[in-house]
């Protein structure tokens, strides 16, 4: 079962998907996915390693604190 967190890292909010249990692999998304774009892999290999699937500042449900001005 894959969980949401949110999370603070340098005053930042990031979002965190988790799921599993095991040997921890860490899932970097692309640009310009975000860690969603990771389910369908993260529900089938989940039974085998601990996932951590962070959204990127600016990314997904992660906040972005400094946007330039062609993000708004």
């Amino acid at each position: 079962m894959i969980e949401a967190h949110s999370i603070t890292a340098n005053g930042v909010r990031m979002n965190v998907l988790t799921a599993g249990q095991g040997p921890v692999l860490v899932m970097l998304h692309g640009w310009p996915e975000f860690a969603a774009a990771y389910a369908d892999v993260i529900d089938r290999i989940s039974d085998d390693f601990q996932i951590i699937a962070p959204d990127f500042r600016g990314f997904g449900d992660s906040e972005n604190p400094n946007p330039k001005p062609t993000d708004i």
